[in-house]
C-alpha cells in the first residue's frame, strides 16, 4: 500500500490518496472488504503481464470484479512491469500503450492513472505519460506533494505491514520524505 499526500492544494486541500501496486489478488479479497465498509477510494496500479501469469495475482475476472466496485480505480502500471528506464525509446512507448489498452479492454473503462513500475522515471517517460493523456503518473519518491506539484511524478510513501502505528502517522505527516535533506 502507497499513500499520496497532498498538501495545500485546491479543493483537496490535505488529502490522501490510498494506492496498490502490481493488482495483487489480496487487495480485491483483504483491502477492498474493509475499504468498501469505510467507503475510502483506493487506486490499484495493474500490469497485465502479471494479471496474465496469474500467480498471487489478480485473474481477469478477479481485475473485472475489482474495478466494478465504486471506490476503486484501476490504474496502468507498465505492460510488463519492468522498469520503463530499461526499454528503447519505441518500446516505451508500446509499454505504455499497452498496457493502457489492456486495461481498458478488460475492464471496460477509461484508464487514467499510471504509477511507474518500480518507479522508474525520466522526462522522455512523462512526455510519453503524457502523450497518451493520463490526468496523473505516481513514481516511488516519498513524500508530500506541496501546491506546485508535478502531475506526472507524484510522491507516494510505502506503507508497510510492520509499520508500527507512530510510523505509520509519520508517514501521514510527511517526514519519511527523506529527499527534503538531500
Amino acid at each position: 500500500c502507497n499513500l499520496t499526500s497532498i498538501k495545500n492544494f485546491g479543493l483537496n486541500k490535505n488529502s490522501i490518496s490510498i494506492t496498490f501496486d502490481d493488482g495483487f489478488a489480496d487487495v480485491l479479497y483483504k483491502a477492498s472488504p474493509i475499504l468498501s465498509k469505510l467507503n475510502i477510494p483506493f487506486t490499484v496500479f495493474v500490469p497485465p503481464k502479471l494479471i496474465l501469469e496469474k500467480n498471487e495475482y489478480l485473474s481477469i475476472s478477479e481485475l473485472k470484479e475489482l474495478s466494478k466496485l465504486d471506490i476503486c480505480t484501476i490504474g496502468a502500471h507498465g505492460y510488463s512491469h519492468e522498469p520503463l528506464t530499461k526499454f528503447s525509446l519505441d518500446d516505451v512507448s508500446k509499454e505504455i500503450s499497452y498496457s493502457k489498452s489492456w486495461l481498458e479492454d478488460a475492464t471496460g473503462d477509461e484508464i487514467k492513472y499510471m504509477s511507474y513500475p518500480h518507479g522508474a522515471v525520466n522526462n522522455y517517460i512523462k512526455n510519453e505519460v503524457k502523450k497518451f493523456d493520463f490526468i496523473s503518473a505516481s513514481s516511488s519518491k516519498p513524500g508530500v506533494n506541496l501546491a506546485k506539484l508535478d502531475m506526472l511524478e507524484l510522491r507516494r510513501t510505502a506503507i508497510l505491514s510492520h509499520d508500527s502505528l507512530d510510523q505509520f502517522i509519520s508517514k501521514i505527516n510527511g517526514e519519511w520524505d527523506w529527499t527534503k535533506w538531500l
